[in-house]
């Protein structure tokens, strides 16, 4: 079964929470990830063409950790296989989790203006 690119529970927890401006804890979340997750990509992007492991694993450590908090589970998975090789200083072999990397994010970001949508609309 294919992992969705949202996970609705995750969603779901996080509704009932008010955020500090006293509008949705969910929406503020997810505006701020739609606001970092264009810099994110194009640099870890960048990083992976210049070989630059030490860049590509910040980048996808962070993003693990923020995708996760929004139920985006198999990009999670996908910045730990990009973290991974980071670590390991070794970035051979991930041109094909990098072209996952970049089509998942896509996927990440219309579910959640779509999310977006239906909170505001």
């Amino acid at each position: 079964m294919d992992t969705p690119t949202l996970d609705p529970l995750a969603l779901d927890q996080l509704r009932p929470f008010k955020g500090h401006d006293g509008g949705s804890l969910l929406g503020n979340l997810i505006q701020i990830y739609l606001d970092q997750l264009p810099a994110c990509v194009k640099g870890l992007l960048k990083a992976h063409r210049e070989g630059d492991a030490r860049t590509v694993f910040k980048l996808a450590h962070t993003l693990k950790s923020t995708s996760a908090s929004l139920g985006a589970y198999k990009l999670q998975g996908i910045c730990q296989r990009l973290e991974d090789a980071g670590r390991m200083e070794d970035l051979s072999g991930t041109e094909s989790v990098v072209s996952l990397f970049d089509a998942e994010t896509s996927k990440v970001r219309e579910a959640l203006l779509e999310e977006q949508r239906r909170l505001h609309p």
